[in-house]
């Protein structure tokens, strides 16, 4: 198990330093660094970025948080919260070799390239130009202002030739020094690869997880191995399998939700920014499901390819609409092999590329709020066969050409509340007369829902040899609404029904249309 730093060795070591800045103790103080016991803030980028800079006030006292500090900052992207944290090291956290450690490893992996990524360069070059680190000289292998556009690329290679122009105090130590912490180093470095090969070890099993995902036993080997190297994770699996089979309590419950709360963004890593927080779903350790909700294209982008996505099992992406973001990037990527619920696809050349994947989709759904979803090619559209498909919005529109390739159990069809057909809104009649369609693709039942204000006011659930069930309710809609409805019900002639449910409002409307049904 990994050994925690204590506070008082590295604040020991770096008063130390900042007597004698000698470069080989800046190395011990870099490795010591990495093995101290800093949490990393949680919650928003806007509140992590307040608790960063509240935490520079205390640079003295928990030089620990550093750690934390800095990867908030690169974490930013709005640059006035990254500057603002730059500012308060620069202000408050006195000097650090760390420092020059982190910026040094910005500039050679930029965590901003813009333009008015300015304001945040010239804070990073004013407290490196502080810093009596001879370490910064190593800056002169940096490729010309890598990764950097016009005037910033200017202005990180005029400030980086500062640096390299300045006087630095030659090493200090004695050779006793030297050589003591040239063992620390050593020592450091054993344990380093004795950590890398148990994390290479700790991948093996997490690929093996990943494999046999059914496998409860392997979870357990995976779980006591990450908690041997004292990550958390190990816990949340345990007591997640514990609530699997149904021996969890209250107690565990609230620990599982304590440590979502506090790990949840290190373990998601660019994949928090790309699930709604409040609809993700997780199993026995792993995210397994949830609701798409990026906020720009970049944070889908970043999040393609990261380990995670091999547990992911569900995905909805209709809060996706509207948002100048697309979704299907995440479906289609080579690692998400267990994604085999997917709802919400918009157009018609999404659903194309999803099965383009050959994967064995259990449901499909797809759902346009507005416009039109597009012409789907015949030719190329080859579904599996399905437990669920579910369509709505102005995908009504393409039943005739997924009535003939579309076999699943259960098909499920929802509109939104028209009198007549208007664009891309389906009337009720219109939506009724497709009942034969939808009964023709299931083999179980069809479902068929028409909302009001995200409400649904007519239900119905047609099983295959068997009497289904209506529903009539929901909120009060308009009396051209009302009417549409009981001229449209007729059309249920013939089905038999086991259960009606028509709530106070709707009870006029429905003795009116009720003889009319057998």
């Amino acid at each position: 198990m990994r050994e925690p730093v204590r506070r008082a060795e590295l604040t020991e070591l770096l008063e130390r330093w900042r007597a004698s800045p000698d470069p080989t103790l800046a190395d011990v103080i870099d490795v010591m660094s990495a093995r101290a016991d800093a949490p990393p803030f949680t919650g928003s980028l806007a509140k992590r970025a307040e608790l960063a800079i509240a935490a520079c006030q205390t640079g003295s006292e928990h030089p620990e948080a550093l750690s934390a500090i800095l990867a908030t900052a690169a974490a930013q992207r709005g640059l006035a919260k990254a500057a603002a944290i730059v500012d308060a090291l620069g202000a408050s956290w006195p000097s650090d070799p760390r420092l020059g450690t982190a910026f040094s490893e910005w500039l050679r992996h930029p965590p901003w390239t813009s333009t008015s990524s300015q304001r945040v360069w010239r804070r990073v070059f004013k407290i490196l130009s502080g810093l009596p680190d001879r370490r910064l000289l190593a800056l002169s292998d940096l490729e010309p202002a890598l990764g950097f556009p016009g005037v910033t690329a200017e202005l990180i290679d005029e400030r980086r030739n500062r640096l390299l122009a300045a006087d630095y105090p030659p090493p200090s130590a004695s050779p006793d020094e030297q050589a003591a912490w040239d063992a620390v180093l050593a020592r450091a470095r054993e344990r380093e690869a004795r950590e890398v090969a148990a994390r290479a070890e700790l991948d093996g099993l997490r690929q093996a997880v990943f494999d046999a995902p059914d496998d409860a036993d392997l979870r357990r080997v995976y779980a006591d191995a990450l908690s041997e190297l004292g990550d958390p994770r190990g816990e949340l699996i345990l007591l997640q399998l514990a609530e699997a089979e149904g021996t969890a309590d209250r107690r565990s419950r609230a620990r599982v939700k304590a440590l979502l709360e506090a790990h949840e963004s290190e373990w998601l890593g660019p994949m928090h920014a790309v699930f709604s927080k409040g609809e993700r779903v997780w199993d026995r350790g792993f995210l397994v499901g949830g609701c798409v909700r990026p906020k720009h294209q970049e944070a889908v982008i970043a999040a393609v390819g990261h380990p995670e996505w091999a547990m992911v099992r569900a995905v909805d992406l209709r809060a996706v609409q509207g948002m100048g973001a697309r979704g299907v990037e995440l479906v289609t990527q080579p690692c998400a092999t267990q994604l085999l619920e997917v709802r919400g696809l918009l157009l018609a050349d999404e659903l194309h590329a999803v099965l383009a994947t050959r994967r064995p989709f259990r449901v499909l759904g797809l759902a346009t709020a507005w416009g039109e979803a597009g012409r789907l090619d015949p030719a190329s559209l080859e579904v599996p066969p399905l437990e669920r498909f579910e369509i709505s919005g102005a995908w009504f529109r393409s039943l005739p050409v997924l009535q003939d390739r579309v076999r699943c159990g259960v098909a499920s069809l929802e509109l939104h509340l028209a009198t007549r057909s208007v664009g891309a809104l389906v009337g009720v009649d219109e939506g009724l007369r497709a009942l034969p369609v939808l009964r023709a693709m299931s083999e179980q039942s069809i479902e068929v829902r028409f909302v009001h204000q995200n409400q649904p006011v007519l239900e119905l659930v047609l099983p295959h040899g068997g009497p289904g069930s209506l529903r009539l309710g929901g909120p009060r809609v308009h009396p051209s609404y009302e009417q549409a409805i009981v001229e449209a019900l007729p059309r249920l002639r013939g089905l038999r029904f086991g259960t009606v449910e028509v709530s106070t409002h709707w009870r006029e409307a429905w003795e009116t249309a009720a003889p009319y049904l057998t």
